[in-house]
């Protein structure tokens, strides 16, 4: 009994080896039937590319801008009279002719302004037509007046000879003497006329250029009566209606010229030097 508890006491060891070596095995085996991770094979990477075939052309950079249209001749029409409205053509967006009527404004006031400067006119006309022929007239009777008074100093001679020998009364020489003098103040009265004929002419000329140029200043008037499209253009506003009476200078109508339309538009700053460089370039 002694002996068989001194052989185990000696081979106790061998247990914990064998279940060390049993667990290394099942380990061995565990990593021998263990499945392999699929194989990746490495490839070299794809660069997506187009294609496309050039030719050499002749061509400009284009700018993508946002801008606005206008025209710089837009005008604001007006009148320098006052009259109503008698008819208006026109609408607002209407395209317009050079010289078309787009209102036509009451003449009957201007009108009756200008048949009196026409008047005017005309008298003085008729006043210096006047002058002239008083003019010939003071000399051809100036040569009368002269052979009058010849014939009065001759006949004031005949009485003072008279008066000399007491053959004649002192009254008839008198009244000679009178005939005279009344005859030598006609002669200087009508040659008073004709030396003042030329600045009566000057004033009456005067005033009739004075007349004419206040008939024209009135005929431009009439013609304002009627307001007309200054060039080739597209109505914007209409400011009046018929039936309106306006005022000197009032605005009536705004209109553009549709042959001289420019596009605005506000250019980038990063831009500018490349704009101005291409600029300096073509006029050189």
């Amino acid at each position: 009994m002694n002996r068989f508890k001194t052989l185990s006491q000696r081979h106790s060891w061998l247990l914990p080896v064998a279940i060390l070596i049993t667990a290394a095995l099942i380990a061995t085996l565990l990593m021998a039937t263990k499945p392999s991770p699929p194989t990746i094979e490495s490839k070299e990477k794809e660069w997506l590319v187009s294609i496309k075939k050039t030719e050499l052309v002749t061509a400009s950079p284009e700018l993508l801008l946002l801008g606005h249209v206008e025209s710089p001749f837009n005008s604001q029409l007006s009148t320098t009279i006052s009259a109503k409205v008698e008819t208006l053509l026109v609408r607002e967006g209407q395209i317009v002719k050079y010289g078309d009527i787009l209102i036509q404004l009451d003449p009957e006031k201007i009108d009756l302004v200008a048949a009196q400067r026409t008047a005017d006119v005309n008298e003085l006309e008729a006043l210096i037509e006047s002058e002239h022929n008083r003019f010939a007239s003071d000399k051809k009777s100036l040569k009368e007046e002269i052979r009058l008074l010849d014939i009065a100093q001759q006949g004031v001679g005949r009485q003072a000879k008279l008066k000399v020998s007491n053959l004649v009364a002192q009254e008839r020489y008198d009244n000679a003497e009178s005939q005279r003098a009344q005859q030598t103040l006609a002669v200087n009265a009508r040659k008073l006329n004709i030396a003042n004929h030329p600045s009566r002419l000057i004033q009456l000329q005067a005033r009739l250029d004075r007349a004419k140029a206040i008939l024209r200043n009135v005929q431009i008037d009439v013609g304002l009566t009627q307001i007309r499209a200054p060039f080739d253009g597209i109505v914007t506003s209409v400011e009046v209606s018929p039936g309106e009476l306006i005022q000197a200078g009032q605005t009536l109508i705004s209109i553009y010229d549709k042959n001289n339309i420019e596009v605005r538009a506000q250019l980038p700053d990063k831009h500018i030097k490349l704009i101005k460089k291409e600029i300096g370039r073509a006029h050189v």
